[in-house]
């Protein structure tokens, strides 16, 4: 485990290369010092960002970063203490792009939105707008983008009104 800086040449070369980059920042209180270095070559991406300095939460909301969530994963490797206390909520109060996601815990992603729309009492509705807001962080053309939204538009049309 070493320094972000060793590998800062590659990824800038990367983004040179016209590459989109995710960095996993701040998962975990020792991670912490590192968070500025790593928001330096602008990515376009995080992964994780659960344990933030003020400057870099304030650098990561200006930018509008969008953050991967892994609620399951933060509470099993006890980087937040519970799902109530995981940092989803500061994400969804401040309307922050975020994408929720898995990681190897034996969770589903349906699981994950459950557990989020129960956490955070979110309505179906707001459950579906979090799902179609992480259309627009994936590393695809807008016509890829496109067809998601349409394809997303057209489940909704057919399903918002189930139980």
């Amino acid at each position: 485990v070493g320094s972000f800086d060793v590998l800062r040449p590659a990824f800038l070369k990367a983004k040179e290369a016209g590459l989109k980059i995710t960095l996993h920042l701040g998962e975990v209180p020792s991670n912490v010092p590192e968070n500025p270095s790593l928001l330096s070559i602008y990515p376009d991406r995080l992964g994780h960002a659960t344990v933030l300095d003020d400057a870099s939460r304030a650098k990561i909301y200006a930018r509008n970063l969008p953050v991967e969530v892994c609620m399951t994963s933060n509470v099993l490797c006890q980087t937040v203490k519970d799902y109530g206390e995981h940092h989803l909520k500061e994400l969804l109060e401040q309307r922050h792009p975020f994408a929720l996601c898995v990681r190897v815990f034996m969770c589903s992603l349906s699981s994950e939105y459950a557990i989020a729309a129960s956490t955070f009492s979110l309505s179906k509705s707001q459950v579906f707008e979090a799902s179609v807001q992480t259309i627009d962080s994936i590393f695809a053309d807008e016509g890829v983008k496109a067809q998601l939204r349409k394809e997303w538009a057209g489940w909704w049309d057919e399903h918002r009104h189930e139980n």
